[in-house]
């Protein structure tokens, strides 16, 4: 017999919290979902407005980052 354990995490990858749609605009200070550790880092704005997906401005050095981002690893900074 197979004994199933609790998760207590989701699975990396899957979303921390509920999926929401908030409007997010150029100059939006925003945390990022570390995929890794799946803590939530702050330091980033929208740089660039996709169809689907949002280019981040890294507040630090302002660098524009190559890589596109889904909505549901961005969210408002609660600080910004």
């Amino acid at each position: 017999m197979k004994v199933m354990r609790e998760r207590t995490r989701p699975p990396l990858g899957a979303a921390t919290t509920p999926a929401r749609r908030v409007s997010l605009g150029i100059g939006d200070l925003v945390e990022v979902r570390n995929r890794f550790d799946d803590r939530w880092i702050h330091g980033f704005a929208i740089a660039v407005v996709g169809d689907a997906a949002y280019q981040l401005r890294r507040m630090s050095d302002g660098y524009v980052l190559p890589a596109w981002f889904a909505a549901d690893v961005i969210r408002p900074d609660p600080a910004g």
